[in-house]
């Protein structure tokens, strides 16, 4: 049976809390003063138009001990890899993802022509073997404009140290 991609598919990463849930600060853990995650602009600004540059999240998704998953939805529409709900003061949630951020990049593995068994085997698989997953996210919102700047050639991965 062969499925078709283009159709909306679901994947929850458990949306269920613990008993205890932590404090925190969404881009600071203050037990640790770790930043969970960086923000670069894939593109210089454009004087002529007064275009701000095109922005990229590299979250750095961690395990705790006070919930049960990471506390988000992955959703697949339109061939991309779109993160849902985020559950306040979950994993995802500290991390810096937002609903509607589009995974580009698991590691340092692009995943935009991956299917989205392939996507939820790479993050549970990365949970497996680190403490930590990391995910390059873009806004949904500045799809169309990565994409014509991708066509271009102005997309500029190497400042994020990953490669396209």
């Amino acid at each position: 049976m062969e499925l078709d991609e283009n159709k909306l598919r679901v994947s929850r990463f458990e949306l269920k809390t613990l008993p205890t849930v932590e404090s925190m600060v969404p881009s600071i853990n203050s037990s640790t003063k770790s930043v969970h995650y960086e923000i670069f602009n894939l593109t210089k600004p454009d004087e002529s138009t007064k275009e701000e540059p095109l922005k990229a999240k590299i979250c750095y998704l961690r395990k705790s001990k006070n919930f049960d998953g990471y506390g988000l939805v992955l959703i697949f529409e339109k061939q991309l890899h779109i993160i849902g709900t985020v559950e306040k003061t979950s994993p995802a949630y500290r991390a810096g993802l937002q609903e509607n951020d589009v995974i580009i990049f698991v590691g340092k593995t692009n995943v935009e022509k991956l299917i989205h068994d392939d996507v939820k085997f790479m993050i549970r698989e990365a949970a497996l073997g680190s403490n930590h997953v990391e995910l390059t996210v873009i806004s949904k919102s500045d799809i169309p404009k990565y994409k014509t700047l991708q066509e271009k050639g102005l997309i500029d991965w190497s400042i994020m140290g990953l490669e396209k």
